[in-house]
């Protein structure tokens, strides 16, 4: 039944799966951080960048208008949770346990799909979709490789039991 959760003991994290697990964790990190600011400084932000000289030349307040509408509240609330949710998933992968992959891979699905409930017109982010799809399949590799290492080193060790 551990086999399921976590990776035995003896498994080491690869190199590859540390960098990008490193790489997530200041990837989701910025994005928490950036979506608690605009969460916690809905009301001042629009008020802020009024206050900017250039607003007007490069039309910011309409732009604030838009972006800062109660609407899209909710929204930035999602993305913080699913960010969450994905550092959690990150922060489990660290610890080789596989239940991590499913927070992760479901979070940042996620993160790409919400956008499109409160947008429209949507234009979907084909880079940063192309970027997730990259890492989950990296991430999703490299338990494959612990895995099988995993397993070859079990084998191993049956065969020299068997022949004492």
């Amino acid at each position: 039944m551990n086999n399921l959760n976590t990776l035995q003991s003896t498994s080491k994290r690869t190199t590859l799966l540390t960098v990008l697990c490193i790489l997530s964790f200041i990837s989701g990190g910025f994005s928490i951080l950036s979506n608690f600011f605009v969460v916690s400084l809905w009301e001042q932000i629009p008020q802020i960048v009024s206050m900017n000289p250039l607003s007007e030349q490069f039309h910011l307040n309409e732009m604030m208008e838009t972006t800062f509408s109660n609407e899209l509240r909710p929204m930035y609330i999602t993305m913080l949770i699913l960010n969450m949710v994905s550092i959690i998933g990150v922060s489990l992968i660290w610890k080789l346990k596989e239940l991590g992959k499913h927070f992760y891979i479901a979070a940042q699905v996620c993160l790409l799909i919400a956008p499109m409930i409160w947008i429209k017109p949507f234009v979907f982010p084909f880079f940063d979709a192309l970027i997730t799809i990259i890492f989950i399949f990296l991430y999703l590799n490299e338990f494959k490789k612990i895995k099988n290492n995993q397993t070859s080193t079990d084998d191993f060790t049956e065969d020299s039991s068997q022949e004492e």
